[in-house]
C-alpha cells in the first residue's frame, strides 16, 4: 500500500485545502463542510476544483487563482527541501485540464532543475539531466 504523505495545509475563502504526495503523485484535497450533516468528507480538489465526479465543475466560490498560488509555494518549498526525480498530478476533467498549463508554466520559473511533458490531463514533471559532459 503506498503512504500518504501530508506535504501542507492551508486556508483560503473559509475552505480547508491539504496537499499530500502519494508516492509521487501530488494530490490536493478540498475538506467539504455539510452544516445539516455536520460532516465534513473530503474531496479531491486539485486547484479549487473538487475532483469527485459528483462536484466536477461545480462553482465552491472559491478563488482558483490564489489556490494555485498558494499550492505551488508550497510544491516549491517541498520540491527545494525534498527534490523528487519526477512527480506528477492529474486533472480529473477538460475544463479544469485548460487551466493547469498555466498553473505548469508558473511552477517551471520556479522549479528550473525540472521539464515537464503534459499527456491527455496529466502533467509529468522530471529533473533535467544536469550531468552532461
Amino acid at each position: 500500500m503506498k503512504q500518504k504523505k501530508l506535504i501542507a495545509e492551508f486556508q483560503l475563502d473559509q475552505q480547508q485545502f491539504s496537499l499530500y504526495l502519494i508516492e509521487y503523485e501530488f494530490i490536493l484535497e478540498l475538506k467539504r463542510h455539510f452544516r445539516a450533516t455536520r460532516t465534513s468528507p473530503k474531496q479531491n480538489a486539485w486547484l479549487a476544483f473538487a475532483d469527485q465526479a459528483t462536484y466536477e465543475d461545480v462553482n465552491a466560490g472559491i478563488d482558483a487563482f490564489q489556490v494555485m498560488r498558494l499550492t505551488r509555494q508550497h510544491l516549491v518549498n517541498y520540491l527545494t527541501r525534498h527534490p523528487l526525480p519526477y512527480f506528477y498530478f492529474h486533472a480529473a476533467t477538460a475544463r479544469k485540464a485548460k487551466i493547469y498549463p498555466r498553473f505548469v508554466r508558473q511552477l517551471l520559473l520556479q522549479l528550473p532543475n525540472y521539464q515537464h511533458c503534459a499527456e491527455n490531463d496529466s502533467f509529468y514533471f522530471y529533473q533535467s539531466d544536469t550531468t552532461q559532459t
